[in-house]
């Protein structure tokens, strides 16, 4: 064989080589993209939920400044939670899951404490319930739980419920408090 037969030969071995080179590129490009594209997906989800959490920490603390300057057991506290004040549940589900917290039976944050609406864009304002716990007599063979306060307390206790929302509407938070009011 003479050298100008092996050159007609390896022609198109080098096409196919190139070509499947470019398709494991190609592939791994594809890879790369689509991790970047879920890590940016959980990195929005953490800064919403982030966002959801802070409007409801926030809101906790304006309700705790709302009932340290408004409230005391002389309020009308309700089973049905007008203006967001409620008493504790009588059945085995807990008030803030009953409530509905886009009307009359829950407090926007700012509303009672003259702090204005809530400063950051969120899906909407956050809003919270203030329930006024019971007192339960101190002696021997009674218990506490979380639905009750001690007389020995010498004060009003409430258990606050805030919940916030993020950017986006699924996005919540919902966190609680005991406050006691000497």
């Amino acid at each position: 064989m003479n050298s100008t037969h092996l050159r007609h030969r390896q022609r198109g071995a080098s096409l196919i080589v190139a070509l499947l080179f470019l398709i494991v590129l190609t592939v791994l490009g594809l890879v790369a993209l689509r991790s970047s594209t879920l890590h940016e997906r959980m990195a929005g989800n953490d800064r919403d939920k982030a966002t959801a959490f802070e409007a409801a920490e926030a809101t906790l603390r304006d309700a705790e400044r709302d009932s340290f300057v408004n409230l005391s057991s002389a309020n009308a506290f309700d089973a049905v939670c007008t203006d967001g004040l409620c008493l504790p549940s009588t059945n085995a589900t807990p008030r803030w899951d009953g409530v509905d917290w886009t009307d009359v039976s829950s407090r926007p944050y700012g509303a009672s404490s003259g702090a204005g609406a809530y400063p950051v864009d969120v899906d909407q304002p956050p809003r919270y319930i203030v329930e006024l716990l019971p007192d339960v007599p101190s002696g021997a063979g009674n218990s506490m739980n979380s639905n009750s306060r001690s007389s020995t307390t010498g004060g009003t206790a409430y258990r606050i419920t805030a919940r916030g929302w993020g950017r986006r509407p699924g996005t919540t938070v919902m966190l609680q408090s005991l406050y006691v009011k000497q």
